[in-house]
C-alpha cells in the first residue's frame, strides 16, 4: 500500500491525472487485504505476494524475457529492414522542406497553454517584485545619505519593499 500511496502523492504534487485503472487497483488491493485480515489478523499481504511478484517480474522483465522478446521480433525486423533507407530518405526530405508537423491533442495543448500562462505570471510578478525592492533600496540609500534614522524612513520605502517581497514570494512555485 505504501507504494501506491507514494504514487498518488507524487501524482498530486505534479498535478498529474491519475488513471481510473490505478484507483481501481488500489481499491482491489484494499479489499483483498481487508478480507485477508478478517481471515488471518497476522496476514502481511506483501510478504505473501512477494514470491508471486518476483516470479512475475522475472518472466516479464528478466534477461530471459528480454531474449524471448528479441527472438519473437527478429522476423518482423528482418522483413522491415529493406524499407528503412526509403523511410529515412522520406523523413529527411519532409524535414528539410518543413513538411513535418507535430500534432498535439487538445487536452495536452490546453495544459501547455495553462502552464505557460502560469509561468509567465510568475515571471512577471518576480520581475516587478525585484524592481520594487530595488526602488525601495535606492530610496533607502538616499535617506541614509541624509543620515535619517531607518525607522523614520518614508512610508513609500516600506510599502515598495513590502509589496516587492510579497510579489517575489507569490511568484515562488509551490509543490501542490
Amino acid at each position: 500500500m505504501f507504494f501506491l500511496l507514494t504514487l498518488f502523492q507524487t501524482a498530486r504534487r505534479f498535478n498529474m491525472e491519475v488513471q481510473p485503472q490505478l484507483i481501481l487497483l488500489q481499491k482491489t488491493l484494499l479489499n483483498i487485504e481487508g478480507l485477508g485480515r478478517q481471515l488471518d489478523p497476522e496476514l502481511d499481504l506483501w510478504k505473501t505476494a512477494k514470491p508471486f511478484l518476483e516470479s512475475w517480474m522475472r518472466d516479464r522483465v528478466g534477461p530471459r524475457s528480454f531474449i524471448r522478446r528479441i527472438k519473437n521480433h527478429i522476423p518482423r525486423w528482418i522483413d522491415q529492414t529493406p524499407d528503412l533507407p526509403n523511410l529515412v530518405y522520406y523523413l529527411l526530405q519532409h524535414a528539410s522542406t518543413g513538411g513535418l508537423t507535430v500534432q498535439l491533442h487538445k487536452q495536452e495543448t490546453e495544459y501547455l497553454r495553462r502552464d505557460l500562462r502560469r509561468a509567465n505570471r510568475r515571471n512577471f510578478h518576480a520581475v516587478v517584485g525585484a524592481a520594487l525592492i530595488v526602488c525601495a533600496a535606492v530610496l533607502l540609500g538616499f535617506n541614509a545619505q541624509n543620515s535619517i534614522d531607518i525607522w523614520h524612513t518614508p512610508l513609500l520605502v516600506w510599502l515598495l519593499g513590502g509589496v516587492g517581497v510579497g510579489l517575489l514570494l507569490g511568484a515562488w512555485p509551490t509543490d501542490t
